[in-house]
């Protein structure tokens, strides 16, 4: 990862993200490839809370990152239903609140 962040040292924009995100102040990420967020997410040395569009590149991401030997975890989302249901998936929920539970 330290070849990643070698190669952007001189950066301006990858410099002040670093720097933003060292303050615990939230930012913004775009115009990167999708490969690029996992080895930027590595070079932080800091958890971090990262939102993606879609649930699959949550996944993706995820899978990028447990690779490249960090602790990633997804959220799953949760549709709202305005209707009754009889049954409940429990094993969702629980997925659902050991993500939260790693965030505390």
């Amino acid at each position: 990862m330290h070849d990643f962040c070698y190669c952007f040292r001189n950066e301006t924009e990858f410099t002040a993200a670093l720097e933003t995100l060292k303050k615990r102040s939230p930012i913004q990420i775009t115009g990167v490839c999708e490969n690029a967020y996992a080895p930027f997410c590595c070079s932080l040395d800091m958890p971090a809370l990262v939102c993606v569009a879609e649930e699959k590149d949550a996944y993706s991401l995820a899978a990028q990152l447990c690779g490249l030997g960090k602790r990633a975890f997804v959220l799953p989302s949760r549709d709202c239903i305005f209707e009754n249901i009889t049954t409940v998936s429990r094993a969702w929920e629980q997925q659902r609140i050991s993500v939260l539970r790693h965030l505390i």
